[in-house]
């Protein structure tokens, strides 16, 4: 490779970089699904009531009377689950006093690209569901088999089936003992029939195929956002009183901590880059292109892919994250100018100092990948944005280091050839 080759190739990457900033920061550049002003990469990432704007539901609560569990105390923990459960708002601010009550909730659009009034419209339903035999498609009391007020539900969890061109998102209700008993009793498996329907708030949605092998039902729905609803009503049952949706309120939110944060990012970002070139001339613009690629990367997979709720905690993990991977490529780095001082080849000297690095990159990032899930999978505020946080920055930082890093240090190369300390190396 020349040295016009190499400068025409870090031109173009610096073009796509360029490129691909402005695409994901600057607003009204994406017209991506119905998110109105909210439509950028960046401004599709959830972001937590804590770094973000806020949207406020205000509800009339109507409890049912002579019913000693219909108690605002339930509506609120029932709320609180399902925010939780399909939208993975943990400890969501909801305040009641009297009949009306509250929830905040983060404006920005969550993975199925539903607004935040669409969330406080779907989220007050009561949330009864019921198990009907198939002697009608319309609802009766007459009908009912199975409820989660008698007692025949246990737990529930979410799976998809692709068949042909139909996908199929299913939700598995496991039942206790009592529910075991009036299944095998009442129900057929069928392959291709259903074995009974699926009502929610007495209307007939689903159609369910019980399995008789480990005695559960298995729920047809049509989507994710579905399915992930439904098994929140199994899960923690209905509100057992009636929401009414009066009014939505945007909620001015101090910014000072995204600000915060952005400006710390910035400093960290640029702070490394400038050590980079000071520390490592040539060799250490590999490392600049490699980590404005990531932080790029992150942002699209955080907006345009999926990203839980990126609160305080994730953004704290994405600056630990980036700190990093900045130590581990200065390693890699300080390993080549040491071979090449030794009067190594540039080739001998960039596969051997990456080499060396290769066994403690893998146990890094992945002990950051596996932390990272399981902080994911634990349902709360602190540790899904902690948890997801770390599982984009150790998959990102992997990929910089192990191969971002390798190819702009072949791409550099004739920019220092002619003198070594064109790689920050003084003989």
């Amino acid at each position: 490779m020349t040295k016009n080759t190499s400068i025409v190739l870090l031109s173009i990457f610096t073009a796509l970089i360029l490129f691909v900033g402005v695409f994901s920061f600057l607003p009204g550049g994406l017209q991506y699904g119905q998110y109105n002003e909210y439509n950028s990469p960046s401004s599709l990432i959830q972001l937590g009531a804590d770094l973000g704007q806020s949207v406020k539901g205000v509800y009339n609560v109507e409890l049912v009377e002579d019913d000693e569990t219909s108690t605002l105390e339930n509506v609120q923990k029932v709320l609180n689950n399902r925010l939780g459960s399909v939208y993975s708002y943990y400890n969501t601010p909801i305040s009641a006093e009297g009949s009306v009550l509250e929830i905040s909730i983060p404006k920005t659009s969550n993975k199925e690209n539903s607004s935040a009034e669409a969330i406080l419209n779907a989220i007050g339903s009561n949330g009864v569901v019921e198990i009907l035999t198939t002697q009608s498609s319309s609802y009766s009391a007459e009908n009912v088999l199975m409820s989660y007020a008698e007692g025949h539900f246990k737990n529930a969890s979410t799976s998809r089936y692709v068949n042909g061109d139909q996908v199929f998102y299913i939700v598995k209700i496991t039942l206790t003992k009592d529910g075991q008993k009036v299944a095998s009793e009442s129900l057929s498996s069928y392959a291709s029939n259903w074995s009974a329907y699926c009502s929610v708030d007495q209307v007939v949605s689903y159609g369910v195929v019980y399995s008789s092998t480990d005695k559960t039902l298995q729920v047809y729905t049509n989507s994710q956002l579905q399915a992930d609803t439904l098994k929140s009503f199994v899960k923690f049952g209905s509100l057992n009183a009636t929401l009414t949706l009066n009014e939505t309120l945007d909620v001015e939110s101090n910014n000072l901590s995204a600000i915060i944060f952005l400006v710390v990012l910035a400093v960290v970002v640029l702070a490394s880059w400038a050590l980079f070139y000071v520390r490592y001339r040539a060799l250490g613009i590999a490392g600049i292109f490699s980590s404005a690629i990531a932080v790029l990367a992150f942002v699209l997979f955080g907006g345009l892919v999926y990203y839980s709720v990126f609160n305080l905690f994730g953004a704290i993990a994405v600056i630990l994250g980036y700190c990093g991977f900045v130590y581990l490529t200065m390693r890699a780095f300080d390993g080549i100018q040491a071979l090449l001082a030794d009067g190594k080849s540039y080739q001998s000297a960039k596969q051997m100092g990456f080499a060396q690095e290769n066994i403690l990159n893998l146990i890094v990032h992945g002990a950051l990948l596996v932390l990272g899930i399981i902080l994911w999978l634990i349902p709360t505020a602190v540790t899904v944005g902690l948890g997801n946080a770390l599982v984009y920055v150790a998959v990102l930082s992997f990929v910089a280091t192990m191969g971002l890093n390798r190819m702009f240090a072949a791409i550099v190369r004739p920019l220092g050839e002619e003198n070594v300390a064109n790689f920050g190396i003084n003989k």
